[in-house]
């Protein structure tokens, strides 16, 4: 096992027990520290941590809660006389009738709500509009309109003096192979008759 400083075991109890996912962390602190999972186990052991964290479950210590329900259930209970048990189901049968019906001299402050304009104005839910973002009043259709169509004619003269000019380099570049074919014709025959050029 590497030897590691009291400071990188804490922080590697810190980062364990502070994840949701403990294995996956496990795995990470003994990439991260260059030991293995068993020696991030042991660390974990010396300081005194349930290794049954990784194991998915909840490994709290028992609430008192839960021993006392223990206690009584082991505890023997004395089972009341029939008869009484009988007044007791009886009286408590008629406190439960009591709380469902309210006395009579109680008016209940109840109102049947039938169409939305009856619904207090505290109650009535307010629609959020999303605000408009424009720097003026809103352009009408006819105006985009005309500026679409301004671009279309920009474009529609760009693509022309376009043509134009493609048109106009072809012819050049037929001139200047005109050209060159004549000069190598021409220094061809003054090679030939023997002159230095």
């Amino acid at each position: 096992m590497k030897k590691l400083t009291d400071a990188e075991k804490k922080e590697i109890i810190k980062n364990i027990l502070g994840t949701a996912d403990r294995k996956k962390q496990l795995g990470i602190e003994a990439d991260l520290h260059c030991i293995s999972k068993g020696d991030v186990k042991d660390i974990l052991k010396a300081d005194g941590v349930d290794l049954r964290i990784f194991c998915g479950g909840r490994h709290d210590k028992r609430r008192i809660e839960d021993e006392i329900i223990e206690e009584q259930a082991q505890e023997p209970v004395d089972e009341p006389d029939t008869t009484e048990q009988a007044e007791s189901d009886e009286e408590l049968a008629q406190q439960w009738a009591d709380l469902s019906i309210p006395p009579e001299d109680i008016e209940l402050d109840c109102k049947i709500i039938t169409d939305v304009q009856d619904i207090p104005v505290e109650e009535q839910r307010i629609t959020y509009k999303k605000p408009e973002i424009l720097d003026g009043p809103p352009e009408t259709k006819d105006e985009d309109d005309k500026e679409l169509a301004e671009i279309k004619s920009k474009v529609d003269k760009l693509l022309q003096r376009r043509a134009e000019l493609c048109a106009e380099l072809d012819i050049i570049d037929t001139r200047l192979r005109k050209y060159t074919f004549f000069y190598e014709d021409l220094y061809d025959e003054l090679t030939k008759a023997g002159v230095e050029i």
